[in-house]
């Protein structure tokens, strides 16, 4: 649940802090705090080669995978420690592979297939500027 905050401006009158002072330059308008946390969601589409564009996405949703699929380094530009989901729901299981920007941790293997029987599965990554990677930081599957 949202939760409006009062502030006072500087002549003693409440100032809604669920607006605040960024604007969007392609409409001139203040942007909400609520559209801030809102995520950027995009339907993928199903093909052998995945490109998310991380300057649109923040998570990606391939909703019916068919086919073995490499999901390649993303474009745009990323902010450090930017996150991007992918969700991925597929019939039978299907072989996965990554660019060389993603990148496993010791603890977190990047995937190589979805669980199939039209289950979901849930990969996370955060963008490391220093090694211009996106780390795997957790994934969640079968659901």
């Amino acid at each position: 649940m949202d939760q409006k905050i009062s502030q006072m401006s500087d002549v003693g009158t409440p100032v809604n802090a669920d607006i605040i002072p960024i604007v969007d330059s392609s409409t001139n308008k203040s942007v909400s705090i609520k559209e801030l946390r809102t995520k950027r969601t995009i339907s993928l589409t199903d093909a052998a080669t995945v490109t998310i564009n991380v300057d649109l996405t923040d998570v990606g949703i391939l909703s019916s995978l068919s086919q073995t699929t490499t999901i390649a380094n993303p474009t745009g530009t990323p902010a450090d420690n930017q996150s991007l989901i992918i969700r991925i729901t597929s019939s039978s299981s299907q072989t996965l592979s990554f660019g060389n920007q993603f990148n496993a941790g010791s603890s977190i293997p990047l995937p190589t297939s979805t669980t199939g029987s039209s289950k979901t599965d849930y990969f996370s990554f955060i963008w490391d500027a220093a090694t211009s990677k996106w780390n795997i930081t957790g994934n969640a599957l079968g659901f």
